[in-house]
């Protein structure tokens, strides 16, 4: 199988925020990340029938040329996933470790995902680096691990996380509800 897919200059989401040392990703820049982040995943909401399975996180969103974020389903469908195998547990909700695919609120998992990148592209660190991914799912999945926001990031983006990782996932808000809110926090 090979997959064809748009040259990203810049690679993805994580290399521009972990490891590339020639990018500056500021608030203002932040934001419209986050913004088109959530574009994307609003579409992605928006098909009938709805894409399973798409795990968000930083390592499946790329920069284009233009300094646009745009999620890639190729790395998700073909080379990021193999049955019952998770590698990426630190953006992942507690459901989607603990439950089947098909007890699931998807939208709402994905939200919790969104609400890691969020941070991610707040404090520029990755999630619970210090654990193996394995250590992770189950601390998420059956001791409460969860990110801690540090001071320093804005009050309104802080709000934004925290109302993502709800951790009732019918009260977390969806894409469609929060585009209009990071509208007028880049604006702001």
């Amino acid at each position: 199988l090979v997959v064809i897919n748009q040259y990203m200059p810049y690679g993805s989401l994580y290399h521009v925020l972990h490891q590339a040392t020639n990018l500056m990703v500021d608030q203002i820049r932040a934001t419209r990340f986050a913004l088109d982040i959530a574009k994307g995943m609003s579409f992605l909401h928006s098909l009938e029938p709805m894409i399973k399975k798409f795990y968000l996180n930083s390592k499946h969103v790329y920069l284009s040329d233009d300094f646009t974020l745009k999620l890639n389903m190729a790395d998700a469908k073909f080379s990021f996933q193999e049955k019952n195998k998770f590698y990426q547990p630190a953006w992942m909700s507690p459901e989607a470790l603990l439950k089947k695919n098909n007890e699931i609120n998807q939208k709402a998992s994905d939200m919790w995902s969104f609400a890691i990148l969020l941070w991610e592209l707040c404090t520029r660190q990755v999630p619970f680096a210090d654990l193996s991914p394995m250590e992770v799912g189950m601390k998420i999945a059956l001791e409460d691990l969860r990110i801690s926001i540090p001071p320093g990031i804005s009050p309104h983006m802080s709000k934004m996380i925290r109302i993502c990782m709800n951790e009732d996932p019918g009260k977390r808000p969806t894409f469609d509800q929060i585009i209009p809110i990071l509208e007028k926090m880049r604006q702001g």
